[in-house]
């Protein structure tokens, strides 16, 4: 499935040069427009959509660098699950929504790989009675019957969220770097229904020449 790979970036280069000589920084930000939003609309059971270039940029290096990539993206989830039951039949719905976030460098991924920056799963269980029935004015019953009863729950949330990413030993010259972000739904349902959808708003990135310590073992 097709995803829609036009978005608009207002550029703001911090390092004040060109891109041809040597920037230390280079910072892009902006509003991300390049996904389509996965939701059940466009599968009736999950869907994970193909990597799309969000966001991008060069840089160029004049000596052996190690690059460290800062992402910030807004993003947003929606999950829905409705429930339908009677006569103590239980009935499960559940509705999940991902946003994943990576970086190329000159094509190559780079570290730690794919990160998750939004993750939902929600589900919903119920087991009703459904027994009605119609009260007279003088407050007899008649009519009486089982019928479903419902139960619906919807979850909406919105988030900035940020990570780290670094590529090590990047040669000399210019390197492109590109932002990829792809959405993914899932779910399921009975008797009731389910759907999600998963988007991104605003981002910005920053790139900038490091030195790496290696080996190190991080203490938390």
């Amino acid at each position: 499935m097709k995803t829609l790979l036009k978005m608009v970036l207002a550029v703001v280069l911090l390092s004040g040069v060109a891109s041809a000589q040597s920037a230390k920084v280079e910072m892009k930000m902006g509003e991300v427009k390049a996904l389509q939003r996965a939701t059940t609309l466009l599968a009736p059971t999950d869907y994970v959509g193909g990597w799309t270039t969000v966001m991008s940029g060069a840089i160029h290096t004049s000596s052996q660098k190690d690059l460290m990539f800062g992402v910030s993206i807004v993003t947003s989830l929606m999950t829905d699950t409705t429930v339908s039951s009677s006569r103590y039949t239980k009935d499960t719905s559940s509705a999940e929504a991902k946003i994943e976030v990576q970086v190329l460098v000159d094509g190559k991924v780079a570290a730690p790989g794919p990160v998750t920056f939004d993750r939902r799963k929600q589900t919903l269980m119920a087991q009703f009675d459904g027994f009605a029935c119609d009260i007279a004015a003088d407050g007899t019953l008649s009519g009486c019957r089982y019928q479903d009863e419902v139960l619906q729950l919807i979850l909406d949330t919105e988030a900035a969220h940020a990570f780290f990413f670094g590529a090590a030993n990047v040669g000399v010259g210019d390197h492109t770097i590109e932002v990829q972000a792809r959405t993914a739904v899932d779910g399921s349902s009975q008797a009731g229904a389910w759907a999600a959808s998963a988007f991104l708003g605003k981002g910005a990135f920053t790139v900038e020449e490091v030195r790496l310590v290696k080996d190190a073992v991080p203490t938390l």
